[in-house]
């Protein structure tokens, strides 16, 4: 059992890492990340989040709004996110410095 939470724990790892490294590839590029992990999981998105939802997105204000609004692949909004403790909701996050690459888990 403590074999597999450590397994968990380990690849949890592995995939913040890869998300981050992808963040900073797309700010070095001069686009923006979007990162929609957390909406797609508290947001009840069906099957949770996946790693096709996080992308490079162009560096304007349109891109900004369509992240922020769950866009993603067809160019549609695919959900509206969850809420947090405090009831607020809990948006994708648009991503455009290396800094905030860091902020990731």
């Amino acid at each position: 059992f403590a074999g597999s939470q450590e397994e968990a724990a380990e690849q949890q790892e592995a995939v913040n890492f890869l998300r981050h490294v992808r963040c900073v590839q797309c700010v070095k590029n001069g686009t923006a990340f979007c990162d929609r992990r957390a909406a797609a999981e508290l947001g009840g998105y069906p099957g949770g989040w996946n790693k096709e939802m996080d992308e490079c997105v162009e560096h304007n204000h349109a891109s900004y709004e369509g992240c922020r609004s769950f866009a993603f692949g067809d160019g549609m909004q695919h959900a509206q996110g969850g809420f947090d403790h405090n009831g607020n909701i809990i948006r994708p996050f648009f991503i455009d410095t290396e800094e905030r690459c860091r902020d990731i888990d």
